[in-house]
């Protein structure tokens, strides 16, 4: 009778899950009857995806292929002459090592999922700019005209593509 009950309930989870998500409820509000229902269920995987995707996930490395992003590349650089080329896009094709240039193509999202949804609903912008790592910048002076220095570096993400992720 106790086994019946807890599968009657969990059902019912759900089923209300699943009107949630029908009527665009906030995925916050989703998770944390997910959440219920991974602890009901006593499986361990489910309550860790939950977690993760609650809390964020630790590092890049974690993170699941639904939340790696194309991205783009702009570059501010300092060019011969006193010239400067400020966000300038360039073509991550350009760049030669492999290694950076999928890097580069990519942005993988670590931020709890509420926080993607509130840059999805709430960004003012319609893109989000994202810090290139120092290390990579050599990499993109060898495609400078002038031998130009990098002086900032930013992966460019649409806000839209992260619509993917919420769904």
């Amino acid at each position: 009778e106790e086994i019946i009950k807890i599968q009657n309930l969990r059902q019912d989870e759900i089923e209300n899950i699943i009107e949630d998500l029908v009527n665009d409820a906030s995925i916050s509000k989703i998770m944390l009857k997910a959440q219920a229902i991974a602890y009901a269920l006593g499986n361990d995987d489910f309550q860790q995806w939950v977690y993760k995707e609650q809390n964020g996930y630790n590092s890049a490395k974690e993170v699941p292929e639904y939340r790696k992003v194309d991205s783009g590349l702009v570059v501010s650089a300092s060019l011969s002459y006193g010239r400067i080329a400020n966000n300038y896009p360039l073509p991550i094709d350009i760049i030669a090592d492999k290694s950076a240039r999928d890097y580069l193509k990519v942005v993988k999202l670590v931020q709890p999922i509420a926080i993607i949804e509130n840059f999805l609903n709430d960004s003012d912008t319609s893109s989000l700019y994202f810090e290139v790592p120092g290390f990579l910048w050599k990499d993109i002076e060898k495609c400078l005209a002038d031998n130009g220095n990098v002086l900032s570096a930013k992966q460019i993400v649409p806000v839209a593509s992260f619509g993917s992720i919420i769904e």
